[in-house]
């Protein structure tokens, strides 16, 4: 299981690369959500992916060899709203973009700098 999720991130950080390296804004949008959760995947990776385990331990018990670790959970929930605001933040500044030079495209953006 954690060859495969192993595997899956690597593509998909290649894949967020890809598109965050396009000219086009909207693939640059994309790549940054895509990257967003590919680093949530990577830290839900790293807190010890057990199945029926809860991740908390009752008080009588000790199960932390066994147990999944809670920490990871808190923050990949805090990434997924970190992420939300980024990619509204992303979008908001992509609307403007288009609203002032009438394109999203980067290129054509700077060939009218340079011309002006």
């Amino acid at each position: 299981m954690h060859l495969l999720l192993t595997f899956l991130i690597g593509f998909l950080s290649a894949a967020s690369f890809y598109l965050l390296l396009s000219p086009h804004m909207i693939r640059f949008m994309f790549g940054t959500l895509l990257f967003a959760n590919t680093i949530n995947l990577l830290i839900f990776l790293m807190g010890r992916l057990r199945e029926g385990m809860p991740p908390i331990i009752p008080e009588d018990q000790v199960l932390m060899d066994v147990a999944a670790n809670p920490l990871p959970q808190a923050l990949v929930l805090t990434a997924i709203v970190i992420g939300f605001a980024f990619f509204s933040f992303t979008c908001m500044t992509i609307l403007r973009l288009h609203k002032t030079s009438q394109t999203i495209n980067v290129l054509r953006i700077r060939r009218r700098r340079d011309s002006e």
